[in-house]
């Protein structure tokens, strides 16, 4: 399936359709510790660090730890955030979990009830969600996937059947793979970026409609399609495959530009996109350097 390619190569970013604002002048500083780090790894952790997705010790320009393991619980904080579910989160932190070992009071409850709530983690066998457990890097691919609609109708036995779909939308291409060890900080941040250009699906159970969307092209052979919206860019009748960043961001290919630097003109929003053509929208958005 096709991913939004979006521009993050250390230009001004601008969100036309976000509801993030920032002011014209605003200078963002890159984490103090991840000069080392891969090129898709630096920009995943400044972009999501920008979207409220990840924090540092002490906000953006601080540490950001990027070879730091993650636990189940604060991966569950983040796709709360990286899906829009923040405020479902908050308004689960007094509800009692359906995991025995995720009580009331804890930093952590209203994050893995929404998260559990939403479909993304599910626990183990014995009814337990382990929250200070380390989360490897099978548990996060299968979270990712299940943020953009993927879930046990995979064929296959897990974990086997999420890595293989997650490496094939190419949820994996940029982060040195091995399953059963800790996540990173850094790898969760690389593939929590490619998972908010992924395409929001949804498995068919029916038969038929199965057998007519795998002979047409629109279900993949795993039984899943892309779930659509009708765009408003453009030719109104256009049907746009909808994505996690659409879904918890509002934001487009066309109309998102999201990098590191200075910003510029970023209080656009969707009436200063109206009527134009592609080239005209092209020459709206502009693009500076990033300079420190």
């Amino acid at each position: 399936m096709k991913k939004f390619l979006v521009v993050m190569l250390a230009v001004a970013m601008i969100f036309a359709f976000a509801t993030t604002s920032m002011a014209a002048d605003t200078q963002i500083k890159e984490f103090s510790d991840i000069a080392d780090q891969s090129q898709a790894a630096k920009n995943a952790i400044m972009k999501l660090a920008v979207l409220g997705v990840l924090e540092g010790n002490d906000g953006i320009g601080g540490p950001f730890r990027p070879g730091d393991t993650l636990t189940r619980a604060e991966f569950a904080k983040i796709v709360c955030f990286l899906t829009g579910n923040s405020k479902l989160a908050t308004s689960l932190e007094s509800v009692g979990s359906q995991f025995t070992d995720v009580t009331t009071g804890n930093w952590y409850t209203g994050w893995v009830n929404a998260a559990a709530a939403s479909g993304y983690f599910i626990g183990d066998p014995a009814g337990t969600f382990r929250p200070n457990a380390n989360i490897t890097m099978n548990e996060v691919a299968t979270v990712a996937l299940r943020c953009a609609g993927y879930n046990d109708a995979l064929p296959g036995v897990w974990p086997a059947k999420y890595v293989t779909k997650a490496n094939n939308i190419g949820l994996l291409d940029d982060v040195d793979f091995v399953g059963s060890v800790a996540a990173t900080r850094a790898d969760a941040a690389i593939i929590c970026d490619a998972t908010l250009g992924i395409n929001m699906v949804a498995h068919i159970k029916n038969e038929v409609a199965y057998g007519l969307g795998l002979y047409a092209g629109e279900v993949d052979p795993d039984g899943f399609t892309e779930i659509y919206y009708i765009s408003n860019e453009e030719d109104h009748t256009k049907k746009t495959a909808d994505t996690i960043l659409h879904k918890a961001f509002k934001c487009f290919e066309s109309t998102l530009v999201f990098a590191v630097g200075k910003l510029e003109d970023t209080k656009l929003t969707d009436k200063d996109f109206e009527d134009l053509t592609a080239e005209e929208k092209e020459e709206k958005i502009k693009f500076r350097r990033f300079s420190s």
